[in-house]
């Protein structure tokens, strides 16, 4: 029997683009089981819309409707738990799927591997290509030698000690994993949550082929400039959030520690987040040596992402948090 998918799909106001998406979802050269969709209590025409294409689809589907805002990680949480095949693909309201995204993840997917994540093109709201891969964007750390590279459990997670390398709408992900990390912690995005947990059971295939069409869009707010005050809150915000984060983390590596995942670099990095995250409440003195200490031990290029930026952003924490 051939393998199953579910696609879990989260709406929000979403009437713009939803048609493509979901066109591009009822084409696919292998056709998903079931369409599950869970809208976040939109205020638009996003529902009726939603019935009009799904009514008379002949792939399953569900429609559930939040009665209030619970905004898109729990959204896509109950769609997860609904969800009763093999595999779940996560998706997004205004991209657009390559014909065959389904077809060719699960011809990579194999019974030990826990997730598979192939590659986007980033669009603008009009489809047009800006010319960067979403793997290009978050600068993927790895050399493909062909169309895929399968990374084990230990080598996924001592990357993603230095940021999370995986968009959700990426994702082909085994549904017993995916049921497993849920729920995502509040501090967390739900992608990065999913993609710790379930590459800790099993090895993660990076498919170097661009089945979706990620829009960028243009209202994002950038450049503001913020007082003194303001960013003071912010970095304690950031810090309280990370906090709860690492604490996750920390639980997750202790979970699985009987199979020896990443031992020794996990609880460097534990410790190191820990001083980071307590950066608020150290004294200018103190807070300056742990930056220079990690500085020289090599934890900011080991565990982050930038290197010398956080460092920076460190600095700048510490200051602004008196």
């Amino acid at each position: 029997m051939s393998p199953s998918v579910t696609v879990v799909m989260a709406t929000f106001n979403g009437e713009r683009y939803l048609r493509e998406q979901i066109d591009s979802l009822i084409t696919q050269t292998v056709s998903p089981k079931k369409i599950i969709v869970i809208d976040d209590h939109s205020s638009d025409q996003t529902v009726s819309l939603l019935h009009e294409l799904l009514d008379n689809c002949p792939i399953p589907n569900m429609i559930i409707e939040h009665e209030m805002n619970k905004g898109v990680s729990k959204s896509f949480q109950d769609g997860i738990e609904l969800s009763s095949t093999d595999y779940i693909m996560i998706c997004d309201q205004d991209d657009v799927w390559d014909s065959r995204k389904i077809e060719l993840c699960l011809k990579v997917m194999s019974s030990e591997d826990a997730m598979v994540v192939c590659n986007a093109e980033i669009v603008d709201n009009n489809l047009k290509s800006k010319e960067m891969t979403m793997f290009e964007y978050i600068r993927l750390p790895i050399r493909f030698s062909g169309d895929m590279i399968r990374l084990s459990p230990e080598k996924m997670l001592r990357m993603s000690l230095k940021r999370n390398y995986v968009t959700g709408m990426c994702m082909m992900i085994r549904a017993d994993l995916a049921k497993k990390a849920m729920p995502a912690p509040s501090s967390m995005t739900y992608d990065t949550w999913i993609s710790w947990v379930v590459s800790s059971y099993g090895s993660v295939v990076f498919l170097n082929k661009t089945l979706v069409l990620y829009r960028q869009h243009n209202n994002n707010v950038i450049g503001t400039q913020k007082s003194k005050e303001e960013l003071s809150n912010y970095y304690q915000h950031r810090h309280k959030d990370k906090i709860n984060q690492y604490r996750k983390y920390m639980s997750l590596v202790e979970e699985r520690n009987s199979v020896s995942l990443i031992e020794k670099d996990a609880l460097q990095a534990a410790k190191f987040y820990k001083q980071r995250l307590d950066m608020d409440s150290y004294s200018v003195f103190k807070g300056v040596k742990v930056i220079f200490v990690n500085l020289i031990k090599g934890n900011y290029r080991k565990f982050t992402p930038s290197g010398i930026k956080e460092v920076l952003k460190d600095f700048a924490g510490l200051f602004y948090s008196k």
